[in-house]
């Protein structure tokens, strides 16, 4: 028993400092994951703001002339895949450099339009229930499909 006490005193301080050290990683490895965590959070709720504005642009500048030329006021699969092409690279413009480079390098380079592509068809369903909301004096009966 004195000898453990003996190898304690003359031992623990450099096992306290280990400990110190270890619990010091593990909270700026904490710290980190929260920073990165709020990073990424912000960055797409812009991201998803940006995508958001551009199929509303995409909208006024695209499909609503289209739709009015249309017999039915319908878009075919073509004109479809061109509006969200189009809302996509919109997208990016106003993301700008900086944010897309955030974007790919937390996605991946290859996921960035497949996942752009996901917000685009995202916000267009919501504008959609916003446009029917408004034309039933702000009510939807129901907004999913």
């Amino acid at each position: 028993m004195e000898d453990l006490l003996f190898k304690i005193l003359i031992h623990g301080d450099s096992a306290i400092a280990w400990i110190g050290g270890i619990l010091a990683v593990w909270i700026l490895k904490l710290v980190h994951t929260l920073i990165k965590h709020k990073k990424w959070a912000a960055l797409a709720s812009r991201v998803i703001q940006e995508v958001f504005d551009a199929c509303s642009e995409v909208w006024l500048a695209y499909v609503k002339p289209l739709k009015a030329a249309n017999d039915d006021s319908k878009l075919t699969k073509d004109e479809k895949k061109e509006a969200k092409d189009q809302a996509i690279k919109k997208a990016k413009e106003l993301m700008g450099a900086d944010n897309l480079l955030q974007l790919g390098k937390a996605l991946g380079e290859e996921a960035v339009d497949a996942w752009l592509g996901n917000k685009v068809e995202s916000s267009v369903n919501t504008l959609k229930t916003l446009g029917k909301a408004a034309e039933n004096g702000g009510k939807v009966s129901n907004p999913l499909p």
